[in-house]
C-alpha cells in the first residue's frame, strides 16, 4: 500500500466518522424536542438502539 493511498483511506474514515457525528447529532436533538415532554432518557435509550443498529449495519457493511 503506498503513502498516498494510506492517507486517502484516512481521510476517507475520517470524513464518513464525522457525518455520521453529524447525523447522529442532529438525529439526537430532533428525538429529543419531539419527545422531551414524554420522557428524554426514553428517547435517548431509542437514540442508543438505533445508533448500534447502524453501527452494526455499517460494520458489516449493509
Amino acid at each position: 500500500m503506498e503513502q498516498s493511498e494510506i492517507r486517502f483511506w484516512i481521510s476517507e474514515v475520517c470524513f464518513w466518522t464525522l457525518s455520521m457525528l453529524a447525523v447522529g447529532g442532529v438525529a439526537l436533538a430532533v428525538i429529543i424536542w419531539l419527545s422531551w415532554p414524554v420522557e428524554p432518557s426514553l428517547a435517548i435509550a431509542l437514540l442508543f438502539v438505533i445508533g448500534i443498529n447502524k453501527l452494526g449495519k455499517w460494520a458489516v457493511g449493509g
